[in-house]
């Protein structure tokens, strides 16, 4: 399958399953040619392992606890997985102070205070620190400045995006009322699925477009 089938299947965005694969989480794809990659039902379903650890208990995997896990669940050691489950809980979801983003993400500080000033990384309400979600964001833009784009073009992207986003809430806030709480979560994760695949689409048109244009 290809990622956009695999997105839809697993319900884990794109950004996240590239961040996954350079954590050494999620396998490669196999590669068919320079722009398509091949996933299959071992890439679905260590995804659904990810996802269901990383809501385990309220989030009590942290990222290194499910690294750990996923390390002795390869090397195919039973007993020393049974370790790592029963010792490596935490009482709540890992939390980072923007120090530890900048270890993690592998930005330099100065990067990750411009984006906390500029409100693309930002605390959510009742949050003190941050946590995987933001390493995840930064991972994304880590991404987009190694292929050359400047930080200042990277702040328009991500204002761009978070328009989407408000444009896609407001848009099941129209239908919420109507809905039953597990049809509110397939809503939402549907419209996120659609509009990514509509993105896909349209990037993939211009960029074809430009190839021919040489």
């Amino acid at each position: 399958m290809r990622i956009a089938e695999l997105v839809k299947q697993s319900g884990v965005s794109r950004t996240t399953i590239h961040y996954y694969q350079r954590l050494g989480l999620l396998p490669k794809a196999e590669k068919k040619s320079k722009n398509s990659a091949i996933y299959d039902q071992k890439h679905l379903d260590r995804l659904k392992l990810i996802t269901r650890l990383r809501s385990e208990a309220g989030g009590a995997y942290t990222m290194d606890h499910i690294q750990a896990i996923i390390t002795q669940l390869d090397s195919g050691s039973e007993k020393a997985l049974t370790e790592v489950l029963s010792g490596q809980r935490s009482d709540k979801a890992s939390t980072l102070n923007p120090g530890e983003l900048s270890s993690r993400s592998g930005l330099p500080q100065d990067i990750i205070n411009r984006l906390i000033r500029e409100n693309v990384i930002r605390f959510r309400p009742g949050d003190s620190l941050y946590d995987e979600r933001d390493v995840a964001a930064l991972d994304a833009i880590s991404s987009l400045l190694e292929m050359g784009i400047e930080l200042e073009s990277v702040i328009p992207i991500a204002r761009v995006v978070e328009k989407l986003a408000a444009f896609e809430i407001d848009q099941y806030k129209k239908v919420r009322d109507t809905l039953t709480p597990s049809q509110r979560r397939a809503y939402l994760l549907n419209l996120q699925q659609s509009t990514d695949a509509l993105h896909e689409y349209l990037f993939n048109r211009i960029r074809q477009h430009l190839l021919q244009r040489g």
